[in-house]
């Protein structure tokens, strides 16, 4: 039944007038809605294509999971045009989705997108492939936020250089700025650019 989700979440579910198990219920949890989230499941669990238009651009894509997360629901998709998995903010989606026919494409494997991922990684902009170094001091810490799997070097003095998929600039140099003076970016150079005129702006403006 479909009202069996909103149960799992605390939701409430209205029955007959005056019930007693809903007359004086409370929601436990209150999650955003948007007009997009009931056709989007549907294409998600009944393989329809959705066609919807998103940052201006037309897309067409294969549904795949949708998920909450930091306050918003996600779609993750296969895009057709662009030969990939990317990830879409529902809130986003200019207009209505429109769905094609049932089954119309196979279920594709689980990949390594998940309602986990960190911030710099939600959103639909090209990946940047971006190289963090964090001391000797930091480094341990960092290893266990960003996971062992990120490291790519281990320098002599105990430093760690982390390579990072980097969709959301803002969220990465927020997350950089909490390691202080202990994290550097060192690559690519139009990352390396745009964190220091970040940070020199923000030195200008607490003068």
């Amino acid at each position: 039944r479909p009202e069996g989700a909103l149960w799992k979440i605390g939701g409430v579910v209205d029955t007959a007038a005056g019930a007693p198990d809903t007359a004086n219920a409370e929601p436990l949890v209150a999650l955003p809605t948007d007009p997009n989230l009931a056709p989007l499941f549907h294409a998600a669990t009944e393989l329809r294509v959705a066609r919807f238009r998103y940052r201006d651009l037309d897309r067409e894509v294969e549904p795949l999971r949708l998920s909450f997360n930091r306050g918003h629901w996600y779609l993750a998709a296969f895009d057709r045009t662009r030969a990939e998995e990317r990830l879409y903010r529902v809130d986003r989606i200019e207009g209505s989705v429109q769905l094609g026919s049932a089954r119309a494409f196979a279920r594709r494997p689980a990949s390594d997108a998940t309602p986990q991922l960190p911030s710099w990684e939600l959103g639909d902009s090209t990946a940047i492939r971006t190289l963090l170094l964090v001391d000797a001091d930091q480094a341990a810490f960092a290893a266990h936020q960003l996971g062992p799997e990120t490291m790519v070097e281990r320098r002599d003095d105990g430093g760690m250089v982390f390579a990072l998929s980097v969709r959301n600039v803002a969220a990465l140099r927020s997350f950089v700025l909490t390691f202080l003076d202990h994290a550097e970016v060192l690559e690519p150079p139009t990352m390396r650019a745009a964190m220091t005129e970040w940070l020199s702006a923000i030195v200008k403006g607490c003068v």
